[in-house]
């Protein structure tokens, strides 16, 4: 798994906006953003879409515009309790989240 993988990526948004929402902070688009994630734009808008309609996340509003642009617009964006189950009991999440721990042990300023 590497560490732009579809699943990986899910994994930090969800564990990053669940971190916010324990610690009664407000997420940082810089945080969460595709530069902070290492991705193209166009990919983490997707991967952010397919996160607000599975219903993982909320306060998140993706705009489509003529020419196929897109653009994501982030109020109070949060988990939810389907994003946390998801992120906790899906397999895949699972591998991704066991990527990240290993990754993070091998190179520690990751």
């Amino acid at each position: 798994m590497a560490q732009n993988d579809m699943y990986v990526v899910m994994y930090k948004i969800i564990a990053y906006l669940y971190d916010c929402m324990k610690k009664g902070i407000e997420p940082k688009d810089a945080e969460w953003g595709s530069d902070a994630l290492g991705i193209p734009e166009s990919y983490w808008t997707s991967i952010v879409e397919d996160l607000v309609e599975h219903r993982f996340i909320t306060g998140v509003k993706v705009s489509h515009f003529l020419g196929g642009q897109s653009m994501v617009s982030a109020f109070a964006p949060s988990v939810t309790m389907e994003g946390v189950a998801f992120a906790q009991e899906n397999t895949m999440m699972a591998r991704a989240k066991q990527f990240l721990m290993d990754a993070k042990a091998a190179i520690p300023f990751i």
